[in-house]
C-alpha cells in the first residue's frame, strides 16, 4: 500500500473515531443531565411534601399552645392544693412485732425528723402559688 494511501486510512480512522467518540460524550451529557433533572424533580416533590406537614405540625403547635396557655390560666386562678404524704416508722421495735436481728432498728436520722415535722406543720406551702400561701408561713410568688 503506498504511503499517501496509508495516511488518508489512517485520518479516515481518526474522523471515525473522534465521532464515535463525540457521540459517545453527547450520551453520556444526556445521561447525566436526565439523571440529574430526576433528582431535582424528587428533591422538589420531598420538598413540599416537608413544607405541608411543617404547615400541619405549626398548626397543631398553635392548637396545644392555646390549649397551654388556657390550663395555666385556668390552673393560675385556683388555689394550689397540695398533698402531704407522710412515712410513720417506729423508733423502736414493739415487743412481739418481729423484726431486725437482736429486735434492734437503727435510730431516725434527726433530718428525717426535722423533715417530717415541717411537712405536718406546713402542708399547704406551695412555691407554685401566686399570693403566697394561705397561712402566711411558706413562701411567696
Amino acid at each position: 500500500m503506498p504511503q499517501a494511501e496509508e495516511r488518508l486510512l489512517k485520518k479516515v480512522r481518526r474522523k471515525i473515531r473522534n465521532k464515535q467518540s463525540a457521540q459517545d460524550s453527547r450520551r453520556r451529557k444526556k445521561e447525566y443531565l436526565d439523571e440529574l433533572e430526576s433528582r431535582a424533580a424528587a428533591c422538589s416533590a420531598l420538598n413540599q411534601e416537608l413544607r405541608k406537614k411543617v404547615q400541619e405540625l405549626e398548626t397543631s403547635n398553635g392548637s396545644l399552645l392555646r390549649q397551654l396557655q388556657a390550663l395555666i390560666k385556668e390552673t393560675s386562678s385556683k388555689p394550689a392544693q397540695t398533698g402531704t404524704c407522710v412515712l410513720v416508722r417506729p423508733l423502736w421495735d414493739p415487743p412481739g412485732r418481729p423484726g431486725p436481728a437482736l429486735g434492734l432498728t437503727a435510730p431516725v436520722p434527726p433530718q428525717i425528723l426535722l423533715l417530717s415535722l415541717g411537712l405536718i406543720l406546713l402542708p399547704s406551702s406551695s412555691p407554685f402559688r401566686q399570693g403566697g400561701s394561705r397561712d402566711g408561713l411558706g413562701p411567696t410568688g
